[in-house]
């Protein structure tokens, strides 16, 4: 039981495969490779039945309105299937999912006040809204997805929930360099930018950020010859990363894997040496965003990028006035931007884009600086939880859920990646989040337990503050969880 518990580099079982994991009962199969489909289908990529219907129309040119919406609209295409019932399978499929698992679902939402309430907000939005109809159904949805994420946490224990995962990142990725190397007027933009892959994505940066998703499980494992297949996934991903030519991903992978490399060097360390690690991290991270800052017109153009960051500084400067004159409650879910009479056009001046290329800006154009609010509590919460489960002992998919969740909040710098309905992004930040805190909490229960006996001669607590569990003591309640 103790190796169990202190192992944190084989999550699921002394193979390598993520996929060897996989229950053999066939209604277990079923009921997998249904959620594993409604994740895939309804996460962001290109409408996969447009690409195999005859003369399916291809993804819009990426400098288009379309193209723009596609990205702002949890970065979909409009496809085959019409945007209702799209919807309306989403929510029935979701629906019943989270519905299988009501107690346990219902009991992991209070659990999470501050995402489900940010949740509940998008649907109360409709009462301020400037467009009803487009925030009650999107609300809606994200309610759901939200759900539906607790579902995923109830319902499956966190090596899964990576296979899971990884499951659909495999299909994402065969499936992109095939549409990519067979179907080019699908996979790869012809117009504009000449080469740049989207897969069976609408464009290049939504695929850039599903491979950043499916990049997190990665960190979980150690890529050396006895992990090929978690090394040949890890390759692979970064392979269609790379050939998105998204600065944006490409900035955000390299920024990721630092800071994840930079995590498990402090995790090595006490407790309160490591609080004082993080403080220099932080003072050095003030820094660089100054020196980004001051000296962006010299520093932008050697990562390809202009002072204006590809005309993106002109719509946060729209959108920043736009939150200014509503600045509590914004302008309802998905409102701003859409309709004919979208405040965006009419008072903004912002006619072509269909999103704020920021996360937290869209999220505060939607939902103000409530929705903000709630938000940062669930991200310093978060924060506070990988503090406290950021040791050498922690189960392996502890890792997996920091990457994901500093992938969201990295990607959303330049793209509204934060708070999606009907999205992967949004649905594997909730299980991160949850996840986190539940080891979080496990910890701080097994710290309870160890206080009773900090009188004792070989004192527990010593060992706990060395980051190290006392050999003849293993929590034997489950508190810490198989990893």
């Amino acid at each position: 039981m103790a190796d169990a518990i202190l192992d944190r580099t084989e999550p699921v079982a002394s193979h390598d495969s993520w996929l060897m994991g996989i229950s053999m009962n066939p209604r277990l199969l079923i009921r997998k490779a249904i959620f594993v489909g409604v994740l895939f289908l309804f996460s962001g990529t290109h409408n996969v039945l447009t690409i195999l219907s005859p003369g399916g129309a291809p993804p819009p040119d990426p400098n288009s309105a379309a193209a723009e919406e596609a990205v702002g609209e949890s970065q979909q295409d409009a496809g085959a299937i019409p945007g209702p019932l799209k919807t309306l399978i989403w929510c029935a499929i979701g629906g019943l999912m989270a519905a299988s698992q009501i107690g346990k679902v219902f009991k992991l939402a209070a659990e999470a006040p501050a995402l489900t309430g940010l949740s509940l907000l998008a649907v109360a939005s409709v009462l301020w809204s400037d467009n009803p109809a487009e925030s009650s159904s999107h609300g809606l949805s994200l309610v759901l997805s939200t759900f539906l994420a607790y579902f995923f946490v109830a319902e499956y224990e966190p090596p899964e929930q990576m296979e899971i995962v990884v499951i659909i990142g495999w299909i994402a990725v065969i499936g992109s360099t095939l549409v990519a190397l067979f179907l080019p007027r699908f996979g790869i933009d012809q117009v504009y930018n000449t080469g740049e892959w989207r897969g069976i994505y609408a464009q290049k940066n939504a695929c850039a950020a599903a491979m950043l998703l499916f990049l997190a499980p990665v960190f979980a494992r150690k890529l050396d010859l006895r992990h090929l297949g978690s090394a040949l996934f890890g390759l692979s991903v970064l392979f269609v990363l790379g050939m998105t030519q998204s600065r944006n991903g490409w900035v955000v992978a390299f920024a990721l894997i630092a800071t994840m490399i930079a995590l498990r060097w402090l995790a090595r360390f006490r407790v309160e040496d490591r609080r004082a690690l993080f403080l220099v991290a932080a003072c050095l991270v003030a820094a660089g965003a100054w020196v980004m800052t001051t000296a962006s017109a010299e520093l932008l153009p050697l990562l390809g990028r202009d002072a204006t960051f590809t005309g993106r500084k002109g719509i946060w400067d729209a959108a920043v006035a736009a939150i200014i004159d509503s600045p509590v409650l914004g302008y309802g879910f998905h409102a701003f931007w859409t309709g004919p009479n979208a405040r965006s056009k009419v008072m903004y001046g912002v006619a072509v884009v269909q999103h704020a290329h920021n996360g937290m800006l869209e999220l505060a154009l939607g939902l103000g600086g409530l929705g903000v609010a709630l938000f940062l509590w669930s991200f310093f919460k978060a924060l506070r939880d990988i503090g406290i489960c950021l040791r050498p002992d922690r189960p392996a998919y502890v890792d997996w859920y920091v990457a994901t969740i500093l992938a969201v909040v990295y990607f959303s710098v330049a793209e509204p990646f934060l708070v999606l309905d009907k999205s992967l992004s949004w649905v594997l930040y909730v299980v991160s989040c949850v996840g986190l805190h539940r080891q979080a909490e496990a910890l701080r229960r097994e710290s309870r337990r160890l206080d009773e006996f900090s009188d004792a001669a070989d004192n527990p607590r010593d060992q706990w503050h060395r980051n190290e569990w006392p050999p003849d003591y293993v929590a034997d309640s489950g508190a810490i969880g198989e990893p």
